[in-house]
C-alpha cells in the first residue's frame, strides 16, 4: 500500500509540473488527449498511442467517439455536454476499442481547460 501511495504522489507531482510547464507532455506516464469543444482530437501523447495502439498523428483530426465501445458513446457525449453548461470535471470508466478490436477499461477524467 505504500508503494502505491508513493508512485501515486510522484505521478500527482509530474502532472503538476507538466501543467506548470515544467515537464513534457510525452513524459506523463498517462495517456493524454486534446479535444475542441465538438470531441475532435487535437493532441495526444505517447500514453495515448500505447493505449489505443495508433500513431497520434493518425488521431488527430478524428471524433474521439470512434476510439469507444459503442455502448459508452452515449455517456461520452453526456459528459462532453456537461462540460458546455459549466459543470465539474467529469470522472468515469469507459472501453476503449484497440486496433484489432479488443477492449481497454480505461478511467477517464474529463476536464475543460482555460480557453476550450
Amino acid at each position: 500500500m505504500k508503494r502505491l501511495i508513493h508512485y501515486l504522489g510522484r505521478l500527482g507531482g509530474r502532472v503538476a509540473r507538466a501543467e506548470a510547464g515544467a515537464l513534457g507532455f510525452d513524459e506523463l506516464p498517462v495517456a493524454l488527449i486534446q479535444l475542441d469543444a465538438a470531441g475532435t482530437m487535437l493532441r495526444g501523447n505517447r500514453g495515448w498511442e500505447l493505449l489505443s495502439g495508433r500513431r497520434v498523428g493518425d488521431c488527430l483530426g478524428l471524433d474521439h467517439r470512434q476510439f469507444l465501445h459503442i455502448e459508452d458513446r452515449n455517456l461520452w457525449q453526456q459528459a462532453m455536454q456537461g462540460l458546455e453548461t459549466g459543470a465539474a470535471p467529469w470522472v468515469g470508466s469507459l472501453r476503449y476499442l484497440g486496433p484489432a478490436g479488443e477492449l481497454h477499461w480505461v478511467e477517464v477524467r474529463l476536464a475543460r481547460r482555460p480557453g476550450g
